[in-house]
């Protein structure tokens, strides 16, 4: 028999964390792409509990977003400033003199984070 399960969290309904996440609103909207094995079988979960944590936040399951609508919106859209929290030769250290307001111009930080393995996230880098 299996346990039930909270389709919220996705833990069982004995150790639910709905009950103690305390969403929090930022001005930063962020969007975590989830790779399916992720999704399917990450029991921490992680990345869905940081989402169900930030108001502004989204979450879209698959590998490749070429062609996914919403992520290509947020992308197009001239009112944001899209980056990629990636590590990598040419990434940009935001803990040394992070992102002013003049690098913003006036428009709103969206962070991509990619959700699954290196090996997955590699993959999924590599396919959108």
């Amino acid at each position: 028999m299996s346990r039930e399960t909270c389709y919220r969290c996705f833990w069982p309904q004995t150790l639910c964390w709905c009950p103690s996440i305390q969403p929090m609103d930022t001005h930063t909207r962020f969007v975590f792409l989830m790779h399916p094995k992720e999704f399917k079988q990450e029991k921490a979960g992680t990345g869905r509990l940081t989402h169900l944590s930030l108001v502004q936040s989204e979450l879209h399951m698959g590998i490749g977003f070429d062609d996914h609508p919403r992520v290509q919106a947020l992308l197009a859209d001239p009112a944001n400033f899209p980056v990629l929290l990636y590590p990598g030769a040419g990434a940009r250290n935001l803990s040394v003199g992070g992102l002013t307001a003049a690098d913003l111009g006036g428009r709103r930080l969206v962070v991509f984070l990619l959700d699954g393995t290196w090996a997955c996230a590699r993959k999924m880098l590599r396919l959108s």
